[in-house]
């Protein structure tokens, strides 16, 4: 059987074959229609103009919020249409605040294609840095307690949008809405005490889930109005937007895309597992697919990991943690979740009791021997070794980072 697994921001593929009658099961997203971004965005944002010139009308700042080069959402399609409201609404001060969270910048040309060569050029472009303090205000605490600096040009904006995307998460459930303010546009130390909560968040999950919970307060605070978010295939074609409030039209929006991922995968000794969409741009979203291998791999198995990572890690805080963890000693220093995160999969990390053979770029061999992985440059090569002489059955994932798993 062929196994094809997109690679590279789905630019290119990798490739094996497993021959034999060894039983291998693949699983994708759920195929539903979807459209072009570049039609659809504006045939929705005019049949819901009424709604954001509501919104619009009176004021004179908008801040424009858009998710970082990390997503997959086509908000240069959108942002031709909301700034065409915003100009019939006199809205003179306007402009584009990129939600890099606590992500590194990277280079000019991704955050250009993410927000359009034309209102790249005439409107002012706000990059989020969430470790400039003198960048933030500070408007309060969450009832969970999260201290919120929240970016003062999003702050002093009299009305605030966001345009995002909606995917599983095993943070806040499901990406999109609140998000796009905590961690988005919030200060490092506003997302380490939301980030804190990540061992009592699960994948899919909204209901009870307190990140989530305290992302959707500390959006309110800050006042955000209204949401776009555009649930989308692998490939960012457009499945569903949902317009509106930013709790209201997140759930709607979470249960289409619940639609398209949620998934029956079976448990295997043997789960080959690839990005969709940009979550092999670094490591710390491929981390996502190693998270969806992670449920649906059985002790002492083997996850095929494949990713690019073209930018590199983008979480040395990751290494520190894992430096920690192995060396035994017990600090509060670093980053919150890259401590958590090794702690939660330490049958990855720490017990090795699930190998992983990434498949990725002969640069990054070295970092696959930090983390505990075998390096592989080719995915045949990858796939023999998992199966030796084990003629169990294999889960493939091409897509696994999007996907809401059910173990079966």
């Amino acid at each position: 059987m062929d196994l094809i697994i997109p690679y590279n921001l789905e630019r290119e593929e990798r490739r094996a074959v497993v021959t034999g009658d060894l039983r291998v099961v693949v699983v994708q997203p759920n195929p539903l229609p979807s459209y072009s971004p570049e039609v659809y965005y504006p045939e929705v944002i005019q049949s819901e103009r009424d709604r954001i010139f509501h919104k619009f009308q009176g004021k004179s700042s908008l801040a424009l919020l858009v998710d970082d080069h990390t997503r997959p959402t086509p908000a240069q399609f959108a942002i031709p249409e909301l700034l065409d409201i915003a100009e019939v609404c006199r809205i003179r001060d306007k402009r584009i605040v990129v939600a890099f969270g606590s992500h590194n910048f990277p280079p000019e040309d991704y955050v250009r294609q993410k927000i359009g060569d034309s209102a790249y050029s005439t409107v002012p472009v706000i990059l989020h840095d969430a470790y400039a303090k003198e960048e933030h205000c500070m408007i309060g605490h969450t009832s969970l307690g999260t201290p919120l600096f929240i970016n003062r040009w999003v702050t002093s904006s009299d009305v605030k949008v966001s345009l995002g995307s909606i995917f599983p998460s095993s943070l806040a459930g499901f990406t999109g809405g609140a998000k796009m303010i905590l961690p988005g546009v919030a200060y490092h130390e506003s997302i380490d005490h939301n980030h804190a909560m990540f061992q009592r968040s699960s994948l899919g999950r909204i209901d009870g889930n307190p990140m989530r919970e305290d992302m959707e307060e500390a959006a309110s605070l800050a006042g955000l109005d209204l949401i776009i978010d555009a649930v989308l295939t692998p490939r960012a074609e457009v499945v569903s937007i949902h317009v509106g409030d930013p709790i209201t039209a997140h759930r709607e929006g979470a249960e289409s895309s619940r639609k398209m991922y949620e998934k029956r995968v079976p448990r295997a000794e043997i789960v080959c597992v690839g990005c969709g969409a940009t979550d092999d741009i670094d490591f710390i979203h491929l981390a996502k697919a190693l998270e969806v291998a992670d449920l649906v791999c059985k002790e002492n198995g083997v996850i095929v990991l494949v990713g690019a990572c073209i930018l590199g890690i983008q979480w040395e805080e990751l290494l520190d943690a894992l430096h920690e963890s192995v060396s035994g000693k017990e600090s509060s220093q670093g980053e919150v979740f890259a401590n958590l995160f090794v702690r939660r999969y330490r049958s990855i990390f720490l017990e090795k009791t699930k190998r992983v053979f990434w498949v990725t770029e002969p640069k990054h061999e070295e970092m696959a021997d930090h983390f505990g992985f075998l390096f592989f440059a080719d995915l045949q090569s990858a796939i023999d070794k998992a199966i030796g002489q084990n003629r169990s059955p294999i889960t493939v994932l091409p897509r696994g980072s999007l996907l809401l798993p059910v173990p079966c």
